[in-house]
């Protein structure tokens, strides 16, 4: 293969999306970025008709991100762990918190404190 065949081929970033493990993987990640930030906006609406309280809307939103002094820890075992499995890990985490803060509202038993507690837990798998 010539030069010119090699940087074509290379300024195609769609061309990536060819290799079946790499498109499955960049799809994942972008549908789980959109359930996240979906997941952030229906937070911050339902501590709002909760509390009526704008501080604890930006206290939950917050929370998300409250354990990010860990992540050289998490750092840490990302580096000594199969990269497959940690993913795995963090969205089969991710989905349980998830479906909890569904259940929880869905059962009419949802309190704020829940919302702070699960979201504080996505947050430490997502810090992975």
């Amino acid at each position: 293969m010539n030069l010119t065949a090699k940087l074509h081929r290379a300024v195609r970033p769609v061309a990536l999306l060819s290799q079946r493990d790499f498109a499955l993987v960049w799809a994942s990640m972008i549908f789980g970025g959109i359930g996240a930030q979906m997941e952030t906006v229906v937070v911050g609406w339902f501590v709002l008709t909760l509390t009526d309280s704008p501080f604890l809307v930006g206290l939950a939103t917050s929370t998300r991100i409250a354990a990010n002094f860990l992540a050289v820890y998490a750092g840490t075992l990302a580096d000594r762990t199969r990269r497959q499995v940690l993913l795995a890990a963090v969205q089969f985490i991710v989905g349980v918190v998830s479906l909890g803060m569904v259940s929880l509202i869905l059962s009419g038993h949802l309190q704020t404190w829940h919302i702070f507690a699960l979201t504080l837990a996505g947050g430490l798998a997502r810090m992975f």
